[in-house]
């Protein structure tokens, strides 16, 4: 199941690299995060050995991703199969989040587009279905997750993520909130403001809270960076923005790790959120 669960996350073709400046007009879908005393802090964290971090204010999003049984098609919905994904979150879990990177949404023909979104929507509709009272979102989707047409002037490219965006409304509308992917892949820290600040701009036109999925360490795409963690100034950086645009942040990493206390990345955390206990 491990080995599966980091395929998905460091799945290449949903995680692209960066570049420079693009300029993004302004719209009043955009608002500012939520108040300091509603900005939510989830816990997402794989590492061994983890404390219950509920106890410094963190809620538990745990991922629900083993959509298909065996011998079952990639490109087929599987409800036998999402009903055990579903039974299988932990007993009392009021949030989860969806994994579903096997149907393109970018980069694709319009039909193709169109029956990925409609599969999306089925499971959503399953899912809400089978577990009535507890809130989800889908990771990376409304929006779609891309990069490059973002940072490097691409009006084309930058048109069609906007157009598959929109054509997603009808799957945001079954989630509680959305939740974009802003992970690091370079040094490169304007290129990634830019692409942190137009997701969060794209990701307020679903009138959903935002809460952007972050990860203290360049993304595994990255076979110069892969491993290491994202430098102390650059990684506060990505805290206090996701503070000011969003309604609260997903905290993401630890696959293989052991949990430490004293780690930069997380007294980063207790200190920019001041969490104590």
């Amino acid at each position: 199941m491990q080995q599966s669960l980091t395929f998905l996350r460091t799945a290449i073709s949903r995680r692209q690299a960066a570049g420079a400046l693009v300029a993004i007009a302004a719209t009043g879908l955009f608002k500012n995060s939520a108040a300091a005393g509603d900005f939510k802090l989830f816990d997402a964290l794989l590492h061994r050995g983890k404390p219950n971090l509920r106890r410094l204010g963190l809620q538990p999003l745990p991922m629900v991703w083993n959509f298909w049984s065996a011998g079952v098609p990639h490109d087929a919905v599987d409800e036998a199969a999402i009903a055990r994904a579903i039974r299988d979150v932990p007993h009392g879990t009021e949030a989860f989040h969806l994994d579903i990177e096997d149907w393109p949404v970018l980069d694709v023909s319009p039909a193709t587009r169109q029956q990925s979104i409609s599969k999306l929507i089925q499971v959503a509709r399953t899912v809400r279905r089978l577990s009535p009272r507890s809130q989800f979102g889908f990771y990376g989707l409304a929006p779609a997750i891309t990069y490059w047409p973002l940072v490097d002037n691409r009006p084309a490219q930058y048109a069609d993520w906007q157009e598959s965006n929109r054509l997603l409304e009808p799957l945001a509308a079954l989630t509680d909130f959305v939740l974009p992917s802003l992970y690091t892949f370079y040094t490169d820290r304007r290129g990634w403001l830019t692409y942190a600040e137009a997701t969060i701009r794209e990701s307020r036109r679903y009138g959903k809270p935002v809460y952007p999925f972050l990860w203290y360490s360049y993304h595994d795409s990255n076979l110069l960076l892969r491993g290491r963690e994202i430098d102390a100034e650059a990684w506060r950086e990505e805290l206090r923005f996701c503070r000011s645009r969003a309604d609260g942040i997903v905290l993401w990493g630890g696959y293989q790790e052991g949990w430490s206390e004293s780690a930069a990345w997380w007294q980063a955390v207790r200190s920019e959120f001041k969490l104590s206990g």
